[in-house]
């Protein structure tokens, strides 16, 4: 192909033109740009906004460090205002109660497809670090309110915008009020406004009947007016501080957006935060954070809060509508599977829960319910249901119970399964009688609450065991199941056991309990008319088997151990190795370590050794018992040990069918060292006096009296005492 020279010479001059006209543009628009850049400077856009807000919102004090135009948001092109350092303070705050407001930094995004058709809107606001104070709020207020309360009335009518004839202004819409885009020095030039809003954009709920009826808690016309010039603001965090500004809640996250379901009418809007408990505020226990989900419009609030605990999940939901004379709350929470060791500390060192409380693998569900005035929900009742405390220790239910509103509970019913009393115990640090149980056991029954200090306990005890011991030997009876009625009454238990079934064993007869608040202190009475022990048991106490046993007693326990005791025990027979006896009845006194013993036994043998008949042969003048037993009959004594030590006095019993009467005191310490005094009384010799002294395998008889060392000296036999052999 060929080209003319014409146009070759054509080809780089349409070049040259297409890169003048880009330049062109591109100098004009930097030239636009850095003229609208220094038009819109912060030293002008500052004062500008200052005096269009004080203008606009003169019942609010709002205060700002600077402000500027930005023309793109990253790499987009935007149109917004950014202003720092803002504090915001309404004039009639305490009785708007609207504490002050400070805020670090807020964009304020311009729709710029409403602002070419003359509106002037925001899209979402987005807002960093918002501080409120509370506390010194509250107590300026308080003392304000103090200082002027006589004429607390006009004040509160002159606070009033629609009283005192005035266009109130919304607070929360301060930054979105009316901005006309002039320059500062010609304030008057023609801009697109918004119109007037109103303060009862806050949630209050007027009556706009008398009837109460028709209510809401704010404006819906007026609302709409917001809802056309904002469409939603972020917070990244909200700070409500207390304490000398040395504590505060957080909410997180903070989203409000207008709602976009199908059926919601203007001035309904969506909400979603996560909240933060301060640990200086929860004792220095931390809990989890919540997430606060909300939708909000002039008729309702519906407020759902949710916070995930370890495993188990706590849920918070609220029914809000207006009121004609507060807003009428429905309020309810809900727990499942709440491991009670993530707030046991909190509850302690609140004094909700004793000190020591150790909830080990326990988790909590219940269903709670509030609905009344929302400025009375201190005083209103809360309302239970389904509460579940489920753990290692066994399950207790409540199907129903009420607080009221000065905090006491109404009466309820708490129905326990399988209770294991030692980790119940456990729970609460408290130690039990283990001095007198070796098992626990466990427990079915009800526990009737009428107050904290005052409520019972019945149902039936299972599967424990008391502990008997002798010479280091121990052994335990096993109780297979047993009634019980248990009451606290001001800090005193009192209770009752009855139906007692041992293993192995019977119990006819009743228990009756006296003990302080931890069941370590207190007294038992026992009467029972026939006790049968375990085997084991018996051997191990009386060294063969006793029936017939009848026991009545009290004993004393401190610091769950038996103290003292003082009662009676009779028993039909006793069959043991050494010992067989009919009819027996021992009074026994145990106090400071001091055992004892009153004994009357109606007859009874005793075996022989080769130790003991070589003894009774010595005594009886060589008397040849055909039996293996020594019987006697009549039997008293007194005996009294102590740390092992036994002595006794007065002791009486018959030999021999009753040809001679003994009579004997002494002493066996613990270490079998013998000392006693023998009286004896023969039919034809009275008062043969010896003396024991030794070790307890071999004493030493002396005689003491002159008759009784005249019959040894004469060699005398049993015939001269006049004994008769038995046949």
């Amino acid at each position: 192909m060929k080209y003319s020279a014409s146009s070759q010479h054509r080809q780089p001059a349409k070049k040259d033109s297409r890169l003048s006209v880009f330049l062109g543009f591109f100098l004009a628009a930097c030239v636009l740009g850095l003229g609208v850049r220094l038009y819109f400077a912060p030293e002008r856009i500052t004062p500008w906004l200052r005096t269009e807000v004080s203008l606009h919102l003169p019942q609010v004090g709002i205060n700002f460090k600077s402000a500027e135009l930005l023309l793109s948001h990253g790499v987009f092109p935007s149109l917004s205002l950014e202003i720092y350092d803002i504090e915001i303070q309404s004039k009639d705050s305490c009785e708007e109660r609207i504490p002050p407001i400070r805020i670090g930094r807020a964009i304020l995004p311009i729709d710029f497809f409403k602002l070419i058709r003359g509106q002037l809107a925001l899209s979402e606001v987005s807002v960093q670090k918002i501080e409120m104070d509370i506390e010194n709020f509250q107590n300026n207020c308080a003392a304000k309110s103090s200082s002027s309360s006589s004429g607390s009335a006009s004040a509160l009518k002159n606070s009033d915008p629609e009283a005192s004839g005035q266009k109130p202004a919304v607070v929360a819409g301060s930054l979105a009020s009316s901005v006309p885009l002039a320059s500062p020095a010609s304030s008057a030039s023609p801009a697109p406004t918004l119109p007037p809003t109103s303060t009862s954009a806050a949630p209050q709920a007027t009556a706009n009947s008398s009837d109460g009826s028709n209510l809401s808690f704010w404006d819906e016309k007026k609302i709409s007016q917001i809802d056309n010039f904002i469409a939603g603001a972020e917070f990244d965090e909200i700070k409500f501080y207390f304490d000398h500004h040395q504590k505060y809640f957080l909410l997180k996250n903070f989203n409000l957006r207008q709602s976009k379901n199908p059926g919601s009418t203007s001035g309904s809007y969506k909400l979603k935060s996560e909240f933060l408990m301060p640990q200086e505020y929860l004792q220095g226990e931390s809990l989890p954070s919540a997430v606060i989900l909300a939708d909000l419009s002039a008729k309702k609030i519906m407020l759902e809060i949710s916070s995930q605990v370890s495993e188990g999940r706590l849920l918070l939901t609220a029914f809000i509508v207006p009121g004609s004379h507060s807003p009428m709350i429905d309020l309810k929470v809900e727990a499942k599977q709440l491991p009670v060791s993530s707030f046991a500390n909190y509850l302690m060192k609140t004094n909700v829960l004793p000190v020591g409380f150790q909830p080990k693998f326990i988790w909590l569900s219940f269903l709670a319910a509030i609905k009344g005035r929302l400025d009375q929900l201190k005083a209103l009742p809360i309302e239970f249901r389904d509460v579940l405390l489920d753990g290692e220790f066994g399950q207790a239910k409540i199907a129903h119970a009420v607080r009221n509103p000065d905090a006491s509970l109404s009466e309820f019913i708490v129905d326990l399964t399988k209770i294991d009393v030692q980790k119940s115990l456990d729970l609460f640090s408290v130690k039990g009688p283990d001095g007198i149980f070796s098992k626990f056991g466990d427990f079915r029954g009800v526990l009737d609450v009428k107050t904290f200090k005052n409520f019972s306990l019945r149902g039936d005890w299972q599967n424990s065991a008391l502990k008997f011991s002798r010479h280091g030997n121990r052994t335990e009876q096993k109780i297979d199941k047993l009634k019980i009625e248990l009451a606290l009454i001001e800090n005193k238990w009192r209770g009752k056991i009855s139906d007692i079934e041992l293993e192995k064993g019977k119990f006819s007869g009743g228990v009756d309990l006296a003990f302080d608040s931890s069941f370590e202190d207190g007294e038992i009475n026992i009467s029972s008319e026939d006790i049968e022990f375990d085997s084991a048991v018996q051997r191990s106490m009386f060294l063969g088997s006793m029936a017939g046993i009848a026991i009545k007693g009290k004993f004393i326990v401190s610091k769950s151990l038996v103290k003292s005791w003082e009662g009676e025990m009779q028993a039909r027979s006793l069959d043991s190795e050494e010992l067989n006896f009919k009819r027996a009845t021992i009074k026994s006194r145990y106090n400071n370590n001091r055992l004892t013993l009153l004994l009357k036994i109606a007859e009874g043998e005793y075996k022989y050794n080769p130790k003991i008949k070589a003894w009774v042969k010595k005594l009886l003048f060589n008397f040849q018992d055909p039996n293996d037993f020594v019987i006697f009959t009549n039997l008293n004594a007194e005996i009294t040990e102590v740390d092992n030590n036994w002595i006794w006095k007065n002791l009486k019993m018959s030999l021999l069918a009753g040809q001679v009467q003994l009579l004997s005191s002494g002493e066996l310490t613990s270490h079998e060292d013998l000392s006693a005094d023998l009286n004896l009384d023969f039919p034809k010799a009275k008062r043969l006096s010896w003396k024991l002294a030794g070790s307890l395998i071999n004493p030493d008889f002396m005689p003491v009296s002159n008759n009784l060392k005249s019959l040894i000296g004469k060699n005398a036999d049993y015939k001269v005492l006049g004994l008769n052999p038995r046949e």
